[in-house]
């Protein structure tokens, strides 16, 4: 494994056909029953390969050296799809973020109908968290600022959801955590530590004598926020961890 940040949000349209799943979460049943419309950010943040020992950024997509991350408030920037194989035609693949009219949520997106490798505009975005696969790609899924790789924001190898992720409170919106949970994948066998710190959200730390200390941050975060590290560090050397996190997301 690899350090990865998995997403996808459930709708609230999901949420009410799901509602005695969601009931026993007493901030879901406050924000539906004052009609919130809330929506669900599932989160899973999959660490081994931290490289720190202090908290750094974990699973980011790069800033630099030709790749870049869509986010922007205050000028939305404009994201192309295409494939590397002219083949994938009509291929499906979905995207968790924030539209330049101010729309949150998980958006399906296909590729060109004739031509894979053609560019297919998408629009504009405050925001893109992350990239959820779909159908399966005969090449990779390629999302750019202008449809020729001049800014390269995703990589969808054969479709399937990159590692790389990033949180962001959206712009006009508020989110709380539902629920978050974090566990070592490995037994622990010396002195070692792993810590994972998502602020508003969890922090954790797992090692051999206390396995899993943790705390969750149940205040809620505004759109000042912006983007929210995710942030990992290790003690002595990396091993795997999940944290599982569920956060609810609703327009102020």
């Amino acid at each position: 494994m690899v350090d990865k940040i998995e997403m996808e949000v459930h709708s609230y349209e999901n949420i009410k056909r799901c509602y005695p799943a969601w009931n026993r979460f007493p901030i879901m049943k406050e924000l539906i029953s004052r009609g919130k419309h809330p929506q669900l950010l599932h989160m899973d943040l999959l660490f081994d390969t931290s490289t720190a020992t202090t908290l750094s950024e974990t699973a980011a997509p790069l800033t630099s050296a030709g790749n870049g991350q869509v986010y922007n408030f205050a000028v939305p920037q404009q994201v192309y799809l295409r494939s590397s194989a002219a083949a994938d035609t009509a291929k499906d693949i979905d995207v968790v973020g924030q539209k330049a009219d101010g729309t949150f949520g998980q958006f399906t997106f296909s590729t060109d109908d004739t031509d894979g490798e053609t560019p297919v505009d998408i629009g504009t975005w405050k925001f893109m968290s992350a990239i959820v696969e779909n159908d399966t790609f005969t090449g990779n899924a390629i999302f750019d600022d202008d449809g020729a790789s001049t800014t390269v924001y995703f990589t969808a190898l054969l479709g399937v959801s990159p590692k790389l992720a990033i949180l962001v409170v959206p712009d006009g919106y508020c989110f709380a955590v539902v629920q978050a949970d974090s566990r070592a994948l490995v037994e622990i066998t010396t002195v070692n530590t792993m810590a994972i710190a998502v602020d508003h959200v969890v922090a954790a730390t797992l090692n051999i004598y206390n396995p899993i200390t943790q705390f969750i941050n149940p205040a809620p975060a505004h759109e000042g926020e912006g983007k929210i590290n995710i942030r990992s560090a290790f003690y002595t050397a990396a091993f795997s961890t999940k944290s599982h996190c569920l956060i609810a997301i609703w327009e102020e």
